[in-house]
């Protein structure tokens, strides 16, 4: 099992805990964020120490450091405009989350963190334990903004960013049938469309859609925004009930309400038969305005601009925004706190919307199919509510004690055997529950959470170390999950009493639960796996993926003239040489025949499968030779071309071979490794004008189809 981690922070928000797809945890304190990357089963195994630093990378940075151009000086404003708290802080860390995987750099998921200065920041690593700012999110609203408003306040309200949330990315099914068996679907569709929603502090809905730029070709990389709707929140009768109407007191708080929270639903699909270079979908936001529930409809519409290749296909995305009255009137008595969360099965007849309440849970359901249309009937809208109580025995006599504690953390998991959603829950007063939503009719009361024993085992320990006589609370601070296991971050404290604590006693525990018998059994390498060993056989079938790939360039549309030559070469080579597939050998004889075409070279030694190639002469190695054959950089001596795993020059100077162009990496910092079974490929994005152009744009092609490791699909890493 994962062993608990003790981290000498404090949180500084709630839900402060974030695990991305790719197994990095992030959890924010205050200026920093800590980030807690998972070690190789390899790594594991060398260390053995048996603790939690064992199984972990550490590393932390701050985010609270802007330049002037990122953050310019504010000077004061109106009332309605300027607010000390977002001026005048730190500009600590008031909610973080990972975005879906595919954004960043070689795939991985990229942090967003929101600060108290109402800036919404990308970030990135750039090396080992290294992170690293790369986009503001505010920037892309300024752009927008700026032209429209001449109004300097309300133009300053439009650009701060109140909350944030990632939409479930939008990946387009294939435009047309594979032109070969080898085609690669392109990015949108093994992807998706990454879209993220917004609200400011004019309390706008904004949806933005949001990609890796290739315009610079510096390593860590820039992010371009696209803006595709706005909509404006009206205001809503019935906000903090509990204030007296049409005192001063309540204009005031009417006039500074802000939407806070937000999350978004599941994607529906509105794409009929008929349409076939267009993909619809809907979605629903719900949003907490002020104390009470908003809800907006999204209708986003993906339309192909380039019909010629599936790898090259691009989408065109446009987005409309419009509010829904009947989610946004329902509950009207109640007192909504968030945070919001989302349940829904592929086929369901309903999506459930869960919320936090004072004092308790709130779950609505609304059929999907009005929730795809957007026409919501209020009659339609099935409520229910569970107050916070937890039974307590003193002595012989039972009573319930009530929390009304917000609520910290709330996540949701799917048990893919029987479709089963499982909501968990804390509260920032150590209460947890979990529920089992099967259907909402079916009033059932909160199960204990599968971590209460762990947490109960720190309290007692702090209350023995510190003689407390049991009045010591744990403080759930946030929940994640990823791979079967449930992150929860907590602090333990003494109870009905004051307490002072230095900085030097600031203590955040994060353990980790298996959530089912099978992730129990597992070791850490649960987390972080090795590829299973893989047969010859079995890394030949999928070595010839992109061999096909190659080889089969000349049915699409640019053909061989925008590959590299040195590419179709080695590709040809290594099919002769470790490929048993009678079709893709054809295939790479009629490659190195194409290439006899264009000069007066003689391949024809080459093509049968035992042939044994010698390093070419240097009189072979003239302008045209140099196009095709590779050349060492050490000695010019000529490279031959015998092996699929590393190649020799005719003195000796031995290179691996990249498992994607099969090309000789011949030179340091110019390669990607696989970060689970350690493979080594050519990155695109690194190699300089030592590389002709074409094999730079092939490498890079080729690194964009082919994304992940071939053999075991691991991310990579620089």
């Amino acid at each position: 099992m994962l062993s608990p981690v003790t981290l000498r922070i404090f949180p500084s928000c709630y839900d402060c805990l974030s695990w991305s797809d790719d197994g990095e945890l992030a959890v924010a304190a205050g200026e920093y964020v800590h980030i807690l990357t998972p070690r190789s089963a390899a790594e594991q195994t060398a260390s053995n120490t048996g603790i939690a630093g064992g199984q972990w990378h550490f590393s932390r940075f701050r985010t609270n450091l802007f330049t002037a151009s990122e953050w310019p000086v504010i000077y004061p404003q109106d009332r309605q405009t300027f607010s000390l708290g977002a001026e005048q802080s730190n500009s600590t860390i008031v909610g973080l989350e990972w975005s879906p995987p595919g954004l960043g750099r070689h795939r991985r998921c990229v942090l967003s963190v929101l600060t108290s200065n109402l800036m919404l920041s990308f970030y990135e690593p750039v090396g080992l334990g290294k992170w690293t700012r790369v986009a503001l999110v505010n920037d892309a609203l300024k752009s927008y903004f700026e032209p429209l408003i001449q109004e300097g306040g309300l133009r300053l309200r439009k650009l701060m960013i109140r909350s944030f949330s990632w939409c479930p990315p939008i990946k387009a099914p294939r435009s047309k049938k594979p032109s070969t068996p080898y085609s690669v679907p392109n990015t949108e569709t093994r992807w998706g469309v990454q879209l993220l929603a917004v609200t400011n502090d004019d309390n706008e809905v904004i949806l933005l859609q949001t990609q890796r730029s290739r315009s610079e070709p510096n390593f860590s990389g820039f992010y371009g925004f696209k803006l595709l709707s706005v909509t404006a929140l009206d205001e809503l009768a019935g906000n903090y009930p509990m204030v007296h109407p049409g005192s001063v007191f309540s204009t005031t708080l009417r006039s500074r309400i802000k939407a806070s929270n937000l999350s978004c639903g599941p994607w529906l699909s509105r794409t009929s038969g008929t349409q076939h270079n267009t993909y619809s979908v809907t979605s629903n936001v719900a949003v907490l305005y002020g104390t009470k529930l908003r809800a907006v409809k999204l209708d986003v519409t993906l339309t192909y601009e380039n019909d010629t290749t599936e790898s090259d296909s691009r989408l065109k995305t446009s987005a409309k925004i419009t509010e829904l009255a009947a989610l946004s009137g329902v509950c009207h008595n109640r007192h909504f706190t968030g945070p919001f969360q989302w349940l829904y099965t592929e086929g369901s007849q309903e999506v459930l919307l869960t919320a936090g309440i004072f004092g308790g849970l709130a779950a609505m359901s609304v059929p999907a199919a009005r929730y795809q249309k957007g026409d919501i009937e209020r009659t339609e809208i099935q409520t229910q509510e569970w107050p916070f109580h937890e039974n307590t025995v003193t002595g012989l006599q039972t009573d319930e004690s009530r929390h009304w504690e917000p609520i910290s953390g709330m996540f949701s998991t799917l048990n893919e055997s029987d479709q089963q959603l499982t909501l968990y829950l804390s509260t920032i007063g150590g209460y947890g529950a979990a529920q089992v939503f099967n259907s909402l009719s079916d009033r059932t009361p909160f199960s204990l959470p599968p971590w209460k024993a762990a947490i109960d085992d720190y309290t007692d320990q702090f209350d023995i170390d510190r003689d407390l006589g049991g009045m010591v609370t744990g403080r759930i601070w946030g929940l994640g999950c990823h791979n079967g296991h449930l992150a929860v971050a907590f602090t333990v404290h003494p109870k009905d009493m004051i307490e002072y604590r230095t900085a030097a006693e600031e203590r955040t525990t994060v353990i980790f639960v298996p959530l089912n018998k099978q992730n129990e059994g597992e070791s850490t390498m649960g987390i972080s796996e090795l590829p299973a060993n893989q047969t010859a056989e079995l890394q030949r079938v999928k070595r010839e993926a992109v061999l096909g790939y190659i080889l089969h360039s000349e049915q699409r549309p640019d053909g061989y003239s925008a590959l590299s030559k040195k590419v179709i070469y080695a590709s040809a080579r290594c099919v002769i040489l470790d490929c048993e597939n009678e079709a893709l050998l054809a295939r790479a004889r009629e490659s190195l025949e194409w290439l006899m075409t264009l000069g007066v070279l003689d391949l024809h030694d080459e093509m049968p499968c035992s042939s044994v190639v010698e390093p070419k002469s240097p009189e072979t190695l003239e302008p045209l030779g140099k196009e095709i054959f590779e050349q060492c950089d050490i000695c010019d001596a000529g490279i031959a071309c015998n092996s699929v795993q590393e190649s020799q020059c005719a003195n000796g100077h031995v290179f691996a071979r990249c498992k994607l162009t099969f090309l000789s990496i011949q030179e340091p910092g110019v390669s990607k490794f696989c970060s689970d079974c350690g493979l080594e490929y050519l990155d695109g994005d690194l190699l300089n004008s030592h590389y002709y152009e074409d094999v730079r744009s092939t490498c890079q092609m080729l690194c964009d189809a082919f994304d992940v490791c071939i053999y075991c699909g691991g991310k990579f890493r620089p």
